[in-house]
């Protein structure tokens, strides 16, 4: 067995490599709800007509806390809760002045209205450079997975804790935070850093999809796989289990616990992906290849 090893982050994984004499080898890299994990900036169009960034602040009314988390999550007392609210910078902050005025939607948009919120996933960005990057010297390949769509994301973060979903401020370092994927964004940002090191290192790079869960896992084959595992099932049983969980993998809309119709894994989950040849392959040398799980082009 190979033994795990636990970085804080992907260069210094790559330095690793590097001691170890691995820094030349092509890599497999697989993101399953890795990048929904990062931090995110929030931006909201305030009363003034200005794009400013949401903040986290002390909450100097802390009874404010106890009914604003009701809506999010179980009712605990407010001594239990750390006293932290939301709340709008005054001013101009390094991120507003780096990410607004690249974003359409925060630039010369006659149709937003003051409350209209984006989010935008820097570090994200700053994980998929690396990942090209490195992809583009060595050859490989990264597969990313989560839950997202191909724009930014309004008030998408949200608080985690027993598989319950609870006020993203409640107890910091205690509850998993965790915010919708701009896939859009992401490919924008890999296909640009793949243009720019292209003809210096790997012309052969390229971005594949994002497409949906349920269409990847069908490409892939997964209905022939449940075929096969339904027939060896041992009771009818355990043919129901399989099929649940294949359903609930696939299928573009399902149910919440109160009854209502919402999007499922298999359309709310989407599926990228990154690859280069080895160095100094040619574009037009992958340039027929049927990648598996995306169709032709894709």
């Amino acid at each position: 067995a190979v033994p795990a090893q636990w970085f804080r982050d992907f260069r210094e994984a790559l330095a690793n490599d590097t001691e170890t004499g691995a820094g030349d080898v092509p890599i497999l890299a697989v993101a399953q709800e890795l990048f929904d994990a990062l931090p995110i900036h929030q931006f909201e169009l305030a009363k003034s007509g200005r794009w400013v960034e949401r903040m986290v602040d002390i909450d100097p009314a802390p009874e404010t806390i106890g009914a604003a988390d009701r809506e999010f999550g179980p009712n605990e007392t407010v001594d239990k809760r750390h006293h932290l609210r939301f709340v709008l910078s005054r001013g101009a902050t390094p991120a507003s002045k780096i990410f607004l005025s690249q974003n359409e939607q925060t630039r010369d948009n006659p149709d937003a209205r003051p409350g209209d919120s984006i989010e935008v996933g820097a570090v994200g960005a700053g994980l998929i450079q690396d990942l090209v990057r490195e992809i583009s010297t060595v050859g490989g390949a990264s597969l990313i997975i989560d839950y997202g769509e191909n724009e930014p994301g309004s008030n998408s973060l949200r608080g985690i804790k027993e598989h319950q979903f609870v006020h993203p401020l409640l107890e910091p370092g205690f509850v998993d935070l965790s915010a919708d994927v701009d896939f859009g964004f992401l490919k924008g940002v890999a296909e640009r850093m793949g243009k720019e090191l292209g003809p210096k290192t790997n012309e052969s790079f390229q971005v594949l999809g994002p497409i949906t869960q349920g269409e990847f896992l069908r490409n892939m084959g997964i209905e022939t796989r449940v075929a096969m595992l339904l027939q060896k099932a041992a009771s009818p049983e355990d043919q129901e289990t399989i099929y649940t969980a294949f359903k609930r993998l696939v299928d573009p809309e399902t149910f919440d616990k109160e009854g209502n119709m919402v999007a499922g894994m298999g359309q709310s989950y989407k599926v990228m992906a990154l690859f280069a040849g080895l160095p100094g392959t040619p574009a037009h040398a992958i340039g027929e290849i049927d990648f598996a799980g995306f169709p032709q082009g894709r």
